[in-house]
């Protein structure tokens, strides 16, 4: 029952894809619903981690990001039904919120 029990967490851990930062040092993947930033120096243990809402469906770093400046150190991500997040980097916390709206319904929609 034990081995099932790890092959079940292992099977339910497949990175939906994995980016490198743009300066090189960090990595980010999508695990269902969680966004998950590793140091490339220690690959032991995530740095980070940022829950969406439901399952992550596409996620990307700012493209002028560099470790060393704070202010460009954050990522976009977007989960199914929920608005586009801009995640800081250094804290996981929500930076920004982008809400597409539908202009003939004048209502919220889903990004994807």
């Amino acid at each position: 029952m034990k081995c099932l029990s790890a092959c079940n967490d292992v099977v339910n851990n497949i990175p939906q894809g994995v980016k490198f930062s743009p300066d090189g040092l960090c990595l980010l993947t999508a695990l269902s619903n969680e966004l998950r930033l590793y140091n490339c120096n220690s690959l032991d243990a995530s740095a980070l981690t940022c829950h969406g809402g439901d399952i992550v469906r596409s996620f990307d770093w700012y493209p002028h990001m560099d470790s060393n400046k704070p202010e460009t150190c954050c990522f976009l991500g977007t989960s199914r039904s929920q608005p586009v997040h801009l995640y800081d980097a250094y804290t996981g916390h929500i930076r920004a919120t982008y809400c597409p709206i539908n202009l003939e319904r004048d209502e919220p929609e889903s990004p994807m």
